[in-house]
């Protein structure tokens, strides 16, 4: 019996500690925009280098298409993309990139053009490569690079060798005009007033909405952390509780014996 409590208080405390290491070591979105400080807030220094497992390629597309390829044997838990102009300043936005598992990151220390011009990752699940996404600028400068860092897991994570490239502005949208003919009836004639309107169209595709899922896939991190609070709680009671009953059933171990010496000394006198 005794060794079966035991199990279980190791049990809860184990998986406690599982819970709170996701929690701390993997949050739902980076810390910081700059890169160099990835080190010092959070993770701490990487305790590994790898340089030449990264390749990054921008197509001219449109919008313009930037893949990241990384080493196919090893999945990623988070990542932080960017892209800067000659002036170290963040500019373009990402579009059309998967909301499931990244998001905008707000950059408080850095200006952007858009809330989109910083992309991190949303949690910490295994994400496989290459990482493909969309981005786009209405104001291209000569020369833009991409830079970023993934984390592989909480002390390994790695800077994405910067990739220079000319970035090309949004199509411009084209204007035509249609001519129609309205037809107003004033008294005994009928006067045909010609009328043109204007239409611009754009040369971006159209993406239908995709429909929301009933369920959210990916937990919520405020419940992840009640629910460590609560079984870290558990875990304290119980111990408490254990050793409760332990010095409990000592100590009446301990009356039952002078007990027993009593009656054995009383029936001595008596005898005597």
């Amino acid at each position: 019996m005794k060794f079966r409590r035991r199990t279980s208080y190791v049990l809860v405390l184990l998986i406690a500690s599982l819970l709170v290491a996701n929690v701390i070591a993997y949050p739902n979105a980076p810390g910081t925009c700059h890169l160099d400080l990835m080190a010092t807030i959070g993770h701490g220094p990487s305790k590994s280098t790898c340089d030449d497992c990264y390749r990054i390629k921008v197509a001219r597309t449109t919008p313009m298409t930037i893949t990241i390829h990384g080493p196919n044997t090893r999945p990623y838990q988070g990542i932080l993309i960017q892209v800067k102009d000659e002036r170290n300043q963040t500019i373009g936005s990402f579009v059309d990139y998967d909301e499931n598992a990244y998001a905008p990151v707000a950059c408080e220390e850095q200006e952007a053009e858009s809330e989109d011009a910083t992309l991190g990752h949303v949690d910490a699940k295994p994400k496989h490569w290459p990482v493909t996404l969309r981005w786009t600028t209405p104001h291209p400068a000569p020369v833009a690079r991409v830079q970023g860092i993934v984390v592989l897991d909480y002390d390994n994570f790695h800077l994405f060798p910067e990739t220079s490239f000319k970035p090309i502005a949004q199509p411009p949208k084209h204007t035509f005009t249609t001519a129609t003919t309205a037809v107003t009836d004033k008294g005994d004639a009928l006067q045909a007033t010609p009328t043109v309107e204007i239409i611009e169209e754009e040369d971006d595709e159209i993406i239908l909405p995709e429909p929301e899922s009933l369920h959210d896939p990916n937990p919520n991190p405020l419940f992840i952390q009640v629910l460590v609070v609560v079984l870290i709680l558990y875990f304290f009671m119980a111990v408490f509780r254990f050793e409760w009953q332990r010095r409990r059933r000592r100590n009446q171990q301990k009356e039952d014996v002078l007990m027993d010496e009593d009656e054995a000394l009383t029936i001595s006198i008596k005898d005597h």
